[in-house]
């Protein structure tokens, strides 16, 4: 019984080295496949630039500073909120003070900060994985796998071609998700 999904539908190349690697995403990028699908897999770091997918800026420190914001109202509101709604006798003073519900205001802040933070490396790293990763046991074994995650079906036989004459891929291998786990 499969607890998982299976990965999607997937055409992938196994490339000899990083070099044969770039030239299979030189074309496929020439095929005007979307970056966003291209997948780049090593065993270990690749220095070759050509092989980076390009991704827009991080939106971890909009989403930091969103749940700074919240948390600040949130903190302030709530020892406000408790002062008023158990008013105690302070004499001539007032009963909402900044510099006394600044503190509570500054741990909400830092609580918002860091849930957000947290909320946001779950989400952009794709944790936890629904999904089985790709793998290929050659790849342990120092090959570089090239693929592109749900390719359309009117193109599949243009990018299987891409990965067979770009870099010389040493085996091609179309799969979905019947072929999975």
């Amino acid at each position: 019984m499969r607890t998982r999904k299976a990965v999607r539908n997937v055409i992938y190349g196994i490339c000899a080295d990083d070099d044969a690697a770039a030239s299979v995403v030189e074309e496929l990028r020439a095929l005007d496949v979307d970056a966003r699908r291209i997948v780049v897999q090593s065993s270990e770091p690749l220095e070759i630039r050509d092989l980076a997918v390009p991704h827009g800026s991080g939106a971890m420190p909009w989403v930091a500073a969103l749940g700074g914001l919240i948390g600040a109202v949130a903190g302030f509101t709530l020892a406000a909120g408790t002062q008023q709604l158990w008013p105690l006798s302070t004499g001539a003073m007032p009963i909402v003070t900044l510099r006394t519900n600044l503190i509570i205001t500054y741990e909400m802040t830092l609580l918002g900060v860091i849930v957000a933070t947290v909320l946001c490396f779950l989400v952009t790293a794709r944790l936890p994985r629904w999904r089985m990763p790709l793998d290929d046991p050659e790849i342990s074994e120092g090959a570089v796998l090239v693929g592109v995650l749900s390719p359309p079906q009117d193109r599949a036989h243009d990018i299987e071609r891409a990965l067979r004459e770009g870099g010389g891929a040493a085996r091609i291998v179309t799969c979905g998700p019947e072929d999975w786990g």
